[in-house]
């Protein structure tokens, strides 16, 4: 791998890790202060929620203290509107009532309003309730002049241990009331229906920007009596929420900037020239370079030595290609020489060697039998002819004259013929149609001629009687027989050198077949081409 563009994709890897860092811290920051937020939010509720009770709790029990101490020791048996009234004043309480045992009103003044006189203070049955089931409670009553929050406790006991009667001290939960009470919380309190509670539930609204409390003021039998909600206002702790977002957005953005131009500058100074440096590596092409080439930093000198060294590498690659195509032509050359001589020794000087008997059997005839001979010499008339018209398709790189507009079959065959003219043995021919159908016209031509090589050497070297020619098509193979009864030869035998056995295995070798030589029983030569049809 190129180091360069090595360095350019670590150099890509670690500014994509900085901001996807950068930016889970951002969004770690932002959920944590969202968190917080919300802790915040709560703690406020829950601590102004908690000095909301304490103070009501406190409001109540000033007044059941108030109850319990005058029932036992400053009121006595028979409590008197004089003695009450100047007590009550200072206690902060709005209706104080004394009931005797047997239920009926004994005295009652109503300080908010400073009136007395004798009627129900509280309902019989919560009277009757609280005789019966406790010696004091804080409870709730609905009155006509509106909710009001009673302490009971019952007074000093007779000479038979039985109370003398029962004192009642109540406060009105009136609009003044409720706001001094949520004053002491930074709370609103407002009274609502009994209906209502579940439509006001307690929790966020508004946004989130308030905080209720649903509450009930239960009765002296636990029934509820006073619905109220304490809303909690939250504008200070949301300004002071808004204040952090807006510094921690400003840290994000100070740091967003930070990366920016620090990524700014590293592209600039480094990433930047080594994507180009990259680049030109990679295609071997230094005009990419151009960019960097003429500022006043290292980079420069390194695009420099780069088009430099690219230059030289390009002259150098130019003189390889050349000595290259000189070295291809050539080896072509040699190729194309060898070809021709390879053809021309298994085409054209066998046909020679064959016209060449032919003469000979003719000039043995002209004197017996002239006609014949005469006859003899005009097909070798016709034979050199045919010769000369190959000697021009290799001239002009045509494709041997055999097999032009001739399938194998019939090429061999009149191969057989023409060459029984030159010699005394007898040639015999087997050629099987599906062998020669399976061959393409490459193939067909190499198989034409090493024919021709084996039948010329068979006649010239053999000094057969009788000489076979076989093309079978056997187990996926095309298998090229020639064997005769002639003096015998193997593969061992011929001159290292020799032309003949040099071309007959450079042609097996070019078409994948394999060639065996083997003695022929009794006597003779047995050649075999075994070519398989899977090769190419």
């Amino acid at each position: 791998m190129n180091p360069g563009i090595s360095i350019w994709n670590r150099l890509l890897s670690f500014m994509v890790v900085m901001l996807a860092f950068v930016g889970a811290l951002l969004f770690w920051q932002f959920r944590t202060e969202k968190k917080n937020s919300e802790e915040l939010l709560r703690t406020a509720v829950s601590q102004r929620q908690a000095t909301l009770q304490r103070v009501n709790r406190i409001v109540s029990r000033s007044m059941e203290n108030f109850a319990l101490e005058q029932s036992r020791s400053t009121l006595g048996d028979a409590p008197t509107l004089d003695a009450i009234q100047p007590i009550a004043q200072n206690a902060n309480v709005d209706v104080v009532g004394y009931y005797q045992t047997d239920g009926d009103v004994a005295v009652i003044h109503d300080l908010k309003r400073g009136s007395t006189g004798q009627r129900p203070m509280i309902s019989k049955a919560s009277l009757d309730f609280l005789i019966t089931n406790g010696e004091k409670a804080l409870f709730f009553e609905l009155t006509p002049q509106g909710p009001l929050q009673c302490a009971f406790t019952p007074l000093a006991a007779d000479a038979n241990g039985a109370p003398s009667g029962y004192l009642i001290v109540g406060r009105f939960w009136d609009r003044l009331f409720m706001t001094n009470l949520g004053m002491s919380a930074e709370t609103l309190i407002q009274r609502i229906p009994i209906a209502a509670i579940n439509e006001t539930p307690t929790g966020f609204f508004n946004d989130g920007q308030e905080y209720r409390v649903t509450e009930i003021g239960v009765g002296a039998m636990g029934q509820p009596v006073l619905a109220y909600t304490a809303t909690f206002g939250l504008n200070q702790e949301l300004t002071l929420l808004q204040k952090n977002r807006n510094q921690l957005r400003q840290i994000s953005f100070a740091i967003i900037g930070v990366m920016t131009l620090f990524f700014a500058v590293l592209w600039k100074w480094l990433a930047y020239p080594i994507r180009l440096v990259s680049e030109a590596l990679e295609t071997d092409d230094p005009t990419v370079l151009k960019p960097i080439l003429n500022e006043d930093y290292d980079w420069a000198r390194i695009a420099q030595r780069l088009t430099e060294a690219s230059e030289a590498r390009l002259q150098l690659t130019r003189e390889v290609q050349r000595q290259q195509e000189e070295v291809r032509i050539s080896e072509e050359n040699a190729r194309v020489r060898e070809s021709l001589a390879r053809d021309l020794h298994d085409g054209v000087i066998q046909s020679v060697y064959a016209v060449g008997l032919q003469l000979e059997r003719a000039h043995m005839m002209t004197s017996r039998n002239p006609d014949k001979a005469k006859e003899r010499i005009n097909e070798c008339k016709d034979s050199l002819n045919g010769i000369i018209g190959e000697l021009r398709g290799f001239i002009r790189g045509l494709t041997p004259a055999p097999l032009q507009g001739k399938s194998l079959q019939d090429a061999l065959e009149q191969l057989v013929i023409h060459t029984r003219k030159s010699t005394e043995a007898n040639i015999h021919i087997h050629i099987s149609p599906e062998a020669c159908k399976s061959l393409n016209t490459a193939k067909s031509l190499e198989i034409y001629q090493l024919s021709r090589e084996l039948l010329s050497n068979a006649i010239r070297h053999a000094q057969a009687k009788n000489i076979h020619v076989r093309l079978l098509f056997e187990n996926d193979s095309v298998d090229l027989l020639v064997f005769d009864d002639g003096i015998g030869m193997t593969e061992g035998d011929g001159r290292p050198d020799s032309r003949g056995m040099t071309n007959i295995r450079e042609r097996t070798r070019q078409i994948g077949a394999n060639v065996k030589f083997s003695k022929n029983s009794p006597q003779g030569t047995r050649i075999r081409i075994i070519l398989p049809l899977n090769k190419p």
